[in-house]
């Protein structure tokens, strides 16, 4: 016959015992609500437009939906063209593709599926869609990280006007500049270039461009025009002019 031996615990601390406290639970941070309001607000701009001038785009949305179709349709993983960095939307949106085309019209699961080609030329702006879906999810997702960049390298309030920004004039700017590229360095070439010769050039005028109210927000510039506040504001005005000026030219581009 055994005999078994419990071993009692007790939860009751020892006379002279001090607790120990339980660790607080962490806060949401108010500050991450105007994030989330910031990236709400992405996401409908970007979708009030996401339909636009389907189903036969222009520019360079081919280059990349078409290589991802061919990598889903064949399995041959080249995308046949780079000519820029385009891993990051390409072979996701194959995988996209195959996931997308063994769900909804219940292809092979682990093999390439040819009609999936025949699929893309009989109706592409469902492709061009996704695709679509798929950038709209970088650019909201980098909102937080933009935040927690400026925030880090200067303060919050940089890190707010920044991911704001970033939410409303990228937006107007692609509608404008329609080649991802020629976007990309007309940016950098007004900033980097053409700001810095107005500086010495027009003194006046310069301090009213973004770079230089950009640096106003984050204590980098001073004077009456470069308060943070109304640089802030002044900001936010190139900002609505982006959207309204991409919103005319794509309006004047579905009548043309």
């Amino acid at each position: 016959m055994s005999t078994s031996t419990y071993t009692r615990v007790s939860t009751i601390p020892a006379r002279g015992e001090v607790p120990t406290p339980s660790r607080p639970r962490r806060a949401f941070a108010p500050v991450w609500w105007a994030v989330l309001g910031i990236m709400a607000l992405s996401i409908g701009l970007e979708c009030w437009a996401v339909t636009h001038d389907l189903p036969y785009p222009g520019v360079d949305e081919p280059v990349f939906v078409k290589s991802a179709v061919h990598m889903a349709s064949t399995g041959d993983l080249n995308p046949h063209w780079f000519g820029h960095p385009g891993s990051t939307t390409i072979y996701p949106l194959a995988g996209i593709y195959h996931a997308w085309d063994t769900v909804a019209h219940g292809g092979p699961v682990f093999s390439a599926d040819p009609s999936l080609a025949h699929r893309f030329a009989a109706d592409p702006g469902t492709f061009y869609l996704i695709g679509r879906l798929w950038s709209i999810a970088f650019a909201v997702g980098a909102i937080p990280l933009i935040f927690l960049l400026g925030r880090r390298c200067f303060s919050t309030r940089v890190g707010l006007a920044g991911a704001a920004l970033w939410a409303v004039i990228g937006l107007g700017l692609g509608a404008i500049v329609r080649h991802q590229v020629a976007a990309i360095v007309g940016i950098f070439v007004w900033v980097q270039i053409v700001e810095n010769l107005l500086v010495d050039s027009a003194p006046s005028v310069s301090q009213f461009m973004p770079g230089a109210l950009g640096q106003a927000i984050t204590g980098q510039r001073a004077g009456t025009v470069h308060v943070p506040a109304l640089a802030a504001v002044l900001l936010a005005g190139y900002a609505a002019a982006a959207v309204a000026a991409g919103s005319l030219a794509t309006t004047r581009r579905d009548f043309a």
